[in-house]
């Protein structure tokens, strides 16, 4: 499978990549506005709302490996205090806030940098077998290679929140939050 790298991917996306035994995260493919490939979403006592991170606006069909991030802003901050907000009382935030602060405030040289270190991480965290191969070639050629962009919307199972009701869509850190290791069993279902 062939994907572009998301910001902390929602459980479709990991379980898509554990549909096969590798997967290539292909960072030279064109940056997309309003995709998941620098934002994610996390759950609120009133539903979701967006983690973006901001980009210096480039050229269309840049690749992601080439966006900027913009660290004018203090977006690294906003996402720890919106996790911390959210998520604070949850069962397992304690275990993962740690891991998750190092790499945010550790400055990144672009987008594809800290997107690949999400998935991975991710990954990880939930001890799944997936080998990732990261590539940057534009245009690359695999023929044989399932290509998937992963923009269908979620069809993750429901599982308890840290708020009442369900949102289907949510980042791989809400269910690492609220599941802890158990949530690699809401990947591979």
């Amino acid at each position: 499978m062939i994907c572009a790298p998301e910001y902390f991917p929602g459980l479709d996306f990991l379980s898509r990549l554990c549909s096969g035994k590798d997967a290539i995260l292909d960072i030279g493919q064109p940056y997309r506005r309003q995709t998941l490939q620098n934002r994610t979403k996390i759950r609120t006592p009133i539903g979701w709302q967006w983690l973006s991170i901001p980009v210096i606006k480039q050229g269309r069909g840049t690749p992601i490996s080439e966006i900027q991030i913009d660290y004018s802003s203090k977006w690294v901050q906003d996402h720890l205090k919106g996790l911390r907000y959210n998520y604070a009382t949850a069962p397992f935030y304690e275990h993962y806030i740690p891991s998750i602060t190092e790499f945010l405030l550790s400055e990144h040289d672009n987008l594809s940098d800290l997107t690949v270190k999400t998935v991975i991480w991710s990954l990880n965290v939930l001890k799944l077998p997936v080998d990732v191969t990261v590539n940057k070639a534009p245009g690359l050629n695999l023929s044989g290679v399932h290509t998937v962009t992963v923009t269908a919307a979620p069809q993750n199972p429901e599982y308890r929140q840290n708020f009442p009701g369900f949102q289907a869509g949510m980042s791989v850190l809400d269910a690492l939050f609220n599941h802890g290791p158990n949530a690699a069993g809401l990947v591979t279902k």
